[in-house]
């Protein structure tokens, strides 16, 4: 996963690990609550990160900055552990990120299947 980003990290690999896993269990919760609602997983209506008003813009926006992305790879493998052996569909990430990042989108049309199916290779 170190590959994935350009330049020196100044952090030992226990931290890089930790950064990683815990960013990347964020935006899988993150992503799983906003397709099928925090309730369901559990979050009350009061939640201070999921349900504060205007916390969705400002996290969308935050993730969109490239030093605060975390690689699909490192993603799919959290999700893959979360499902535990549950088969987890090629391309869900990437699936439930369209539908998150929808909003900052200046796109009308959704995508096609063969668009998806390019930008998922391309992040791969």
């Amino acid at each position: 996963a170190r590959a994935c980003y350009e330049g020196p990290l100044n952090l030992t690999s226990n931290e890089f690990v930790e950064m990683l896993v815990l960013d990347g269990c964020f935006i899988l919760e993150l992503f799983r609550g906003y397709t099928a609602g925090f309730q369901k997983l559990g979050y009350e209506r009061n939640d201070p990160i999921f349900a504060m008003r205007g916390m969705m813009y400002s996290i969308r926006r935050d993730m969109m900055m490239i030093e605060n992305q975390v690689p699909l790879l490192v993603l799919d493998r959290l999700l893959e552990l979360q499902m535990q052996g549950e088969r987890v569909v090629n391309g869900f990430i990437v699936e439930l990120a369209l539908v998150f990042f929808d909003p900052l989108s200046p796109i009308d049309e959704p995508l096609t299947a063969r668009e998806k199916l390019k930008l998922e290779n391309s992040l791969h």
